[in-house]
């Protein structure tokens, strides 16, 4: 039984590296150049939007964070080590949920928790 776990971890590790790395990770970029563009815009009319500058700052470290996480998931999946994998699919998630509370609901690629949860 140990070793079909083991290759279950694996196959859920890998989705969630794809998943942020060809729906997440896009998105977000996607929202902080909307972020950015918006902020020249305010420059250019010499008007001062500390609340764009905060969410892109924030977006812009848990994009690295996620993208951290991404290569640590990735390198434990190639240990092999599932206690290792399962800690680092915890940390991108955690990264991840930070994400989705920053971007747009209609910007997100996946549905919410909660939208799942009436889907049924």
């Amino acid at each position: 039984y140990k070793e079909q776990y083991e290759k279950i971890i694996v196959i859920e590790a890998n989705c969630a590296v794809t998943m942020a790395k060809t729906m997440i990770i896009p998105a977000v970029i996607g929202y902080q150049r909307d972020l950015a563009e918006v902020m020249g815009f305010f420059h250019e009319a010499k008007v001062k939007s500390r609340a764009t500058r905060e969410i892109l700052k924030e977006l812009n470290i848990n994009l690295d964070d996620a993208l951290d996480a991404v290569k640590k998931l990735e390198r434990a999946i190639a240990k092999g080590d599932s206690e290792e994998i399962i800690e680092m699919m915890k940390a991108l998630r955690n990264v991840v949920d930070a994400l989705e509370e920053t971007v747009p609901e209609a910007r997100w690629p996946l549905p919410s928790y909660a939208k799942m949860m009436t889907m049924i």
